[in-house]
């Protein structure tokens, strides 16, 4: 099955969503290890300083955190905006889907770049100023369209269910 036809598929959309679900709630729960905010939250400057406000203990977890959920979480949330858009608008699902891609690619960019600077590898920190605007508003517009791509859909089921 391809790609595209899975994505639009009832069954996975739910499994993304509650995916993408609890991925947030393990978030919260793992936050209280690392310090508190994660660096995902701040940019560059910011997360030069949280750097090296943090333990060696929170930095490790920090890291694992970052590998363990925040890998899974744009890959969770972008192929859930991107099913939408296509069963929603499967004529202009290359345009549409085009921003759940690219916040997924920029997601996983800047996961990079932090577990480096936080398991002591190359500090690429500053790249963040770029990285996490931009993954930010590929995530509203991405959001946007899947929320726009709901209403359509169920617009959709509500009337097909009248005029039958």
């Amino acid at each position: 099955m391809k790609l595209k036809t899975a994505l639009t598929r009832p069954l996975i959309l739910w499994a993304l969503f509650v995916l993408f679900v609890g991925l947030t709630y393990g978030f919260s729960l793992w936050e209280p290890h690392i310090g508190g905010t994660a660096m995902d939250m701040v940019t560059g400057d910011g997360a030069q300083q949280m750097l090296a406000s943090m333990t060696e203990a929170q930095r490790i977890s920090h890291g694992w955190m970052t590998l363990l959920l925040d890998i899974a979480y744009p890959l969770a949330y972008g192929l859930l905006f991107i099913g939408l858009a296509i069963k929603a608008f499967p004529k202009g699902a290359v345009v549409l889907a085009a921003p759940g891609v690219l916040v997924i690619l920029f997601d996983l960019a800047e996961n990079l770049v932090q577990v480096l600077a936080l398991w002591g590898g190359p500090n690429l920190l500053s790249l963040k100023d770029v990285l996490t605007p931009v993954k930010y508003v590929l995530f509203a517009v991405a959001a946007l369209i899947a929320i726009t791509s709901l209403l359509v859909l169920v617009i959709r089921r509500v009337r097909n269910s009248n005029a039958g």
